[in-house]
């Protein structure tokens, strides 16, 4: 409904991927097809949003893509066209936008309170691929897809965009909604990262998203090395979430990731643990992780878990080695 609603409509192509679901789709598309141009593609296995996502794009010859989750919406009217302008009047790679964040009344104690929270997208780093309007040459000339990963695969993504973008713009004006549906494939453990199978998809994620930057070639770019400062950084307090939350063998899962992922990148970048911009990544971890660094006291600093991750490097995953009293 949101999509046949904004104000160049008649510009739009949409392309449905449905990743082999139970859903019968024929009514909605019957009805939408008199407003919209839709191409619907049905796939055979399911393998997951962003082999979904790659998919379309891949069927599409668009200049310009943009993605919108099945529970999600376009904010109002004006949302595409605000970013199309935006685009087109700046030549730019990709356009970013404000996005309001809805909770079901009725959901799990994972998610917060029912109450639409406004985020703007000037992060350093952000991950999250919707209320954004791309490029599709940059996408293409810069060899940036989607990963099969069943879970946080826009974090490559964005990271590989990020890291290659010579001109990306942002436009304060709210253009998405995401809709909190806890009980949605991709939303219920893994998005919000609010237990360990999500935390350890997560850390995954960055490990898959550095050996991509490996792959073209971008581990000397400053901004690779911002993103694994970050990662390491955010990746400590999901250790320390762990750490308070979860059991003894989540922790020791989710330590054996995240010492992988800092074996990969240590090994690129050998004196960043000691660096001026591992101390900023984390002080701006502070307030960018304000809900974890309010609600626990580390037993376990910074530091000391990096120490302990150097310590261990590259030996049989043995967590026990540690000497922490896990979970």
């Amino acid at each position: 409904m949101s999509i046949a609603m904004q104000n160049i409509s008649d510009i739009v192509r949409v392309t449905i991927v449905d990743d082999n679901s139970f859903t019968d789709y024929s009514d909605l598309i019957n009805t939408f097809n008199k407003l919209l141009n839709i191409q619907y593609i049905k796939l055979q296995n399911n393998q997951g949003v962003g082999h979904a996502r790659q998919v379309g794009f891949k069927s599409t010859t668009c200049p310009y893509v943009t993605y919108l989750d099945a529970d999600d919406a376009f904010y109002n009217e004006y949302s595409l066209a605000l970013l199309y302008e935006k685009i087109l009047k700046t030549k730019c790679d990709f356009v970013s936008g404000n996005f309001i964040r809805e909770y079901n009344s009725e959901s799990t104690e994972s998610c917060l309170p029912s109450q639409p929270k406004l985020s703007k997208v000037l992060g350093r780093n952000q991950t999250w691929v919707f209320s954004r309007l791309f490029s599709r040459d940059y996408l293409v000339s810069h060899n940036i897809y989607f990963s099969d990963m069943r879970y946080n695969e826009d974090v490559s993504y964005m990271q590989l965009c990020l890291c290659q973008s010579k001109s990306h713009e942002y436009i304060n004006n709210t253009v998405y909604v995401q809709h909190c549906n806890m009980n949605s494939l991709t939303r219920s453990d893994n998005e919000f990262h609010k237990n360990a199978k999500g935390l350890i998809n997560f850390i995954e994620a960055l490990s898959y998203s550095h050996m991509r930057k490996r792959e073209l070639n971008l581990i000397e770019t400053e901004k690779s090395k911002e993103q694994v400062a970050d990662g390491l950084a955010v990746g400590y307090w999901y250790f320390i979430q762990c750490y308070n939350e979860e059991s003894t063998e989540s922790c020791e899962k989710y330590l054996e990731a995240f010492q992988k992922f800092y074996n990969m990148v240590t090994d690129d970048y050998s004196g960043i643990i000691q660096s001026d911009l591992l101390k900023h990544s984390y002080f701006v971890s502070l307030n960018s992780m304000v809900e974890l660094s309010n609600k626990y006291i580390p037993t376990i600093g910074f530091y000391e878990l990096m120490n302990d991750l150097e310590t261990n490097k590259h030996k049989v995953n043995d967590v026990s080695s540690y000497g922490y009293e896990l979970g």
